[in-house]
């Protein structure tokens, strides 16, 4: 129960503290091409957090934050390849725009 707790701190503090960036307008830097791969291993990382204080109260930890925790670092795995296949396909496809 303690580890789901701090899983849902951590995610409120996260779109509480995003929400402020951007209310107080300061400079895009969240919204750049590497974004989605910061966004998911932020999520990575509270899913991991969750599944050590989950170990802090049984044996192993629990199967479902464990199972969190994989799906997490498989999120991270997926979309930085997707990020790196966006990158080549807009590398060499788009020849009109130039450096």
């Amino acid at each position: 129960m303690l580890a789901w707790l701090v899983l849902l701190v951590l995610l409120t503090a996260e779109v509480g503290g995003l929400r402020w960036w951007l209310r107080r307008q300061y400079h895009p830097v969240f919204f750049n091409g590497w974004a989605a791969l910061i966004y998911s291993c932020v999520l990575a990382a509270d899913f991991v957090v969750t599944w050590l204080v989950s170990i802090l109260q049984t044996p192993g930890g629990t199967y479902g934050t464990a199972l969190l925790a994989v799906l997490g670092v498989a999120l991270v795995a997926i979309v930085f390849l997707g990020t790196l296949f966006f990158r080549w396909v807009v590398a060499h496809d788009m020849t009109d725009i130039r450096k």
